[in-house]
């Protein structure tokens, strides 16, 4: 059962009074919405309503629907306590593990949502976000929430408060028609005006048409922060306004006496004492018995805060928050402006080289420091061009095209602006950037939608061959984007099929010769070609099907060991290579120890092998939480490929690691390398300091072999020993554990 507010009926009456419910889309309630959710990277956004049965949507982005029942609502629970709520994984939280929405396929498995207050302690719905996948909510996005509910909370109560004022206008339009020159009534109408008018900030006014006399509310003299009873004519009207307001008021009015009609204009005035400020003016006319107009009357209130609400949240709408660059959505409207112009332009897409260090050596403080800087700098190069922030450390840069050398020259100028040194609180840092660049020189009609994807190929390309560097899209680079979809489409039709495989290379001491353990490999059996990771690549670089594929590998590996301890056969241990993305599913740890305790395998027996990318990848904390849970379970944590980064020393301070797997390439000079063997040397001296085990990958010589033994490294697979097999290959005997080196 849901919680459900002590003040449910007082709630109810409010929400009822409020005539929210079931009224039609606004564009500041909208705005706000799809705002949020680009702002938290969320599908889906909300400001929600409750009645007694329904949680209606005011608001809604990400969602084809308009409300639920009530009982499925995760908003009673903010709205009943008045407090924030929190669900990092609904399948994991009791109070909604069951609800539909969480069970159906790609259903809610994170909220939070703040409550909003018609009035104190009256709390009518919430402003919500909502995910299909597991997050976190750091008190820095909780806080942003809370100040955006406050923007939501304001937009309600100036909807009550607009409804409530109208139906006080209905009613003092019907009382007076009704009661007509009936004095005792006519106060009770006055005063019930007033007390309208100063909720609304709004003041009545009449002019006798016969005599050109103006009649004022005392609200109406404060508005214009006059003296009531102060004298008011034509020419103190005038000095209210600027020449080109009072010009459109005079217009107006003339047009309205013209045909004795009623008129409504929204006006820039100020104050007896210069405040500026926004009215809207509404006015009617009453008619003679023979026809002739005698008086106008009508309301001017005082939408100064409305405007300016709607100017914050158009601000919103469009722009970054952090930087106060234009965003995404502003970024493709102007596009399309001046692709209505007929004119070239150019799109630079950029992508920070370095940004996450910032992050990890510093803190985020550090990191929206920098970002600030370098949208500061990005809008120093040309008054012309349109700079956005598109991602985290994303960038765009949007200009009119002129010709290849001048948007080189301009990009050119970017990567040395952004390349400068950054000063932060004492601490300097340098980021590099890659740029890709299209345009639409000679192509008039081109989509704006397809300069984007162009430009992000052509940054693509800029990372892939380097960083720090500029790319032109060319047609090649649609290609192959083509070629990739492709060929990921056939990798996860060959995962399906169970065409993917593990094969197993066996792992030897030095010392003795003896197998201490195996490294499982990724083949694909595609047909009747064996294909290695270098052909499926492409695969492995994609986050799903690298995500399914890295299921695969410990799925098999695990049933393939445990098939092995039971048959008795002693082969140490299997080595598991992982992915970055795998560390991303907060369940790994659990479900990785509760795979191996059912196979019957002890946690020694398995071993994780990670590399420099999975180091440096953007979930490096949860890779590194995670490893220091496995290794004090007694799963061995090994780092592949060492030596060929340049951040390999100094992760292995932080990192939790037991072994350290010298690159073949390394290898493969030993024997007439002097400088190859100094740096073999080096690793296994520091790794003799660090109490780490030593891997040599790639071993195919005797000579590398004795060299390796003489230089103190520990262990060694490669083609002298075995090259990967499969495992109904690996041992000649099931029960013994011989290795055929021929194979």
């Amino acid at each position: 059962m849901y919680p459900v507010p002590p003040n449910e009926e007082i709630r109810l009456r409010h929400v009822f009074e409020s005539g929210i419910m079931d009224s039609g889309f606004e564009a500041q309630f909208d705005a706000l919405v799809t705002h949020v959710s680009e702002m938290f990277n969320v599908p889906v956004s909300l400001i929600t309503i409750l009645d007694q049965n329904r949680q209606w949507f005011k608001a809604v982005h990400g969602l084809d629907m308009r409300e639920t029942r009530r009982e499925t609502a995760f908003c009673n629970y903010p709205v009943a306590t008045g407090h924030s709520l929190v669900v990092e994984d609904a399948t994991k939280d009791p109070r909604f593990s069951a609800n539909p929405f969480v069970q159906q396929d790609n259903g809610i498995r994170s909220y939070a949502g703040v409550p909003l207050a018609l009035e104190p302690g009256i709390h009518v719905g919430t402003l919500c976000v909502l995910d299909t996948k597991p997050r976190r909510f750091s008190p820095t996005a909780l806080r942003m929430l809370d100040r955006l509910g406050q923007v939501a909370e304001a937009l309600i109560k100036q909807f009550a408060q607009a409804r409530k004022l109208n139906l006080v206008l209905d009613e003092l339009h019907l009382k007076s028609r009704l009661l007509g020159h009936q004095n005792s009534e006519l106060l009770f109408k006055q005063r019930l005006l007033e007390d309208a008018c100063r909720l609304a900030n709004m003041g009545a006014w009449e002019r006798d048409l016969t005599t050109g006399q103006y009649r004022w509310s005392d609200t109406l003299y404060a508005i214009h922060a006059l003296d009531p009873g102060s004298d008011i004519t034509d020419e103190t009207l005038r000095r209210f306004y600027s020449d080109s307001e009072w010009s459109r008021l005079e217009e107006t009015v003339k047009r309205a006496h013209s045909d004795n009609s009623p008129y409504d204009i929204e006006l820039a005035f100020q104050t007896a004492r210069g405040e500026p400020r926004h009215a809207r003016i509404c006015s009617a006319v009453e008619m003679g018995h023979d026809g002739v107009a005698i008086r106008r009357f009508g309301l001017k209130q005082d939408i100064t805060a409305d405007k300016e609400i709607r100017a914050r949240l158009r601000i919103l709408a469009e722009h970054d928050l952090l930087t106060g660059l234009v965003n995404r959505a502003t970024l493709l409207a102007r596009m399309e402006e001046l692709r209505s112009t007929d004119r070239p332009i150019c799109l630079m897409m950029l992508d920070l080289d370095g940004f996450k260090d910032v992050n990890d050596t510093a803190g985020h403080i550090a990191g929206d420091a920098c970002l600030r800087e370098i949208g500061r700098r990005l809008q120093s190069m040309s008054a012309e061009a349109c700079i956005a922030r598109v991602g985290g450390d994303e960038f765009a840069v949007l200009l009119p095209a002129t010709d290849a050398l001048h948007m080189e020259a301009l990009a050119v100028w970017i990567l040395k602006k952004i390349s400068e040194p950054f000063l932060w609180e004492e601490q300097g840092f340098q980021l590099g950037v890659s740029i890709g660049i299209s345009h639409s020189l000679n192509r008039p009609a081109v989509d704006p939608a397809d300069l984007l994807t162009e430009a992000d190929l052509a940054l693509y390309a800029a990372k892939g061959n380097g960083r720090n560097r500029l790319q032109f899209y060319a047609e090649a680079l649609l290609s192959q984007a083509m070629q990739k979809v492709k060929t990921i489409g056939r990798i996860r039709a060959a995962l399906k099929k169970g065409e993917f495989l593990l094969h197993y290379q066996p792992k030897f001491r030095l010392s003795d010769q003896k197998l201490v353990g195996l490294e499982a490999l990724l083949r694909w059996q595609d047909g009747g070609v064996l294909r290695g990771p270098s052909e499926f690549r492409v695969g492995l670089d994609d986050t799903i099907v690298s995500t399914e594929i890295g299921s695969f590998v410990l799925d098999e590996g695990l049933r393939q060991a445990g098939e092995w301890f039971r048959s008795g056969i002693e082969f140490g241990h299997v080595a598991l290579n992982m992915s970055p993305q795998q560390f991303q599913d907060e369940t790994l740890v659990d479900e990785l120890l509760g795979k191996i305790s059912a196979h019957g395998l002890a946690p020694h027996h398995i071993q994780l092998e990670i590399t420099e990318e999975t180091v440096l990848s953007r979930s490096a904390d949860e890779v590194r939480a995670a490893c220091a849970r496995l290794r004090q379970e007694g799963v061995l944590i090994a780092f592949d490929d060492f030596g060929t980064g340049f951040a390999s020393l100094t992760h292995l301070i932080s990192f939790p690691v037991d072994i350290i797997k010298i690159d073949r390439s390394f290898i493969g000079s030993l024997a007439r390398d002097a400088r190859a063997r100094s740096i073999v040397a080096s690793i296994v001296g520091l790794a003799r300091n660090l109490d780490l085990a030593v891997v040599a990958e790639g071993v195919e010589t005797t000579d590398q072999s004795e060299l390796l033994l003489a230089m103190g490294c520990d262990i060694a697979q490669g083609y002298l020993y075995s090259p990967a097999v499969s495992a109904r290959d690996l041992f000649e005997r099931p029960a013994g554990c011989t290795m055929n080196k021929d194979r």
